[in-house]
């Protein structure tokens, strides 16, 4: 296995889409501080240093990442069965179990760079900009949000990752990864409008990806919601790993 991924990290440094894909997420982030900074400059009110904390901990919707890291992993797990190489690696004696969780482990590993890139631009930029003076932190779960955010992006991979596994088709893939998430998001708030609230106490929505993610870049996320999060994210990514490894061990080479 450990030659399978060399073999992976080798396509992924070759790929011109991890490229792209990471340049892009600097430049979303880039313009979305450039633009606020520029808005501060016209109306004479220029925010302290603690707007840099803010930047940086919504860095992963600021970086359109969810949109850029489908489009990624569709096309690099899709790559070998759109080429037909994947019956070449299979032939050398690689089991699917090998195959699978290397290219599950690289494209983790991608996935997380984009978001470090997002995070670094956002720090180095904003703290350019509006300087580092009187900062302090938004909320006593500044730290936790990382930690729920890191849960989440691992989530929102394994999710990419089930799609593109199962299907093999990179057009489907990216369609359905990045329709997919807000298309079940719709569903399950109409199911929370069609349901006696009396009788319920949540909102099944709050419990989707889609909510999870917003909640962990959340200055005012509470401690419990929090930990719902970390926990709904693992809860998910176990169901979309295993999910996916089932559906590959059945799958024809």
């Amino acid at each position: 296995m450990k030659n399978l991924i060399k073999f992976e990290f080798r396509k992924l440094f070759k790929s011109c889409t991890f490229y792209i894909c990471g340049s892009l997420a600097a430049f979303f982030v880039t313009i979305n501080i450039l633009s606020t900074y520029i808005l501060a400059v016209s109306i004479g009110e220029m925010p302290t240093g603690s707007i840099c904390l803010s930047f940086i901990q919504t860095a992963i919707n600021n970086s359109n990442f969810t949109l850029l890291s489908a489009i990624f992993v569709s096309i690099f797990v899709c790559a070998d069965q759109a080429g037909k190489t994947i019956k070449t690696i299979y032939a050398k004696g690689y089991s699917r179990t090998e195959v699978y969780f290397s290219k599950y482990i690289v494209s983790l590993i991608a996935t997380i760079i984009y978001v470090l890139v997002a995070y670094i631009f956002s720090a180095l930029f904003s703290f350019s900009l509006f300087g580092v003076k009187d900062i302090t932190l938004p909320s006593d779960t500044f730290g936790l949000s990382f930690v729920a955010q890191l849960i989440m992006i691992i989530t929102y991979h394994a999710l990419y990752f089930f799609v593109s596994n199962s299907l093999g088709n990179t057009g489907g893939s990216i369609a359905i990864c990045i329709l997919g998430p807000a298309f079940v998001n719709i569903i399950l708030s109409i199911f929370d409008l069609a349901i006696d609230s009396s009788k319920v106490s949540f909102l099944f929505s709050s419990y989707w990806l889609t909510s999870l993610l917003n909640v962990s870049q959340n200055s005012f996320m509470t401690f419990r919601r929090g930990i719902e999060v970390i926990i709904a994210g693992i809860i998910y990514s176990t169901l979309f790993i295993g999910g996916g490894y089932l559906i590959n061990k059945t799958k024809e080479a």
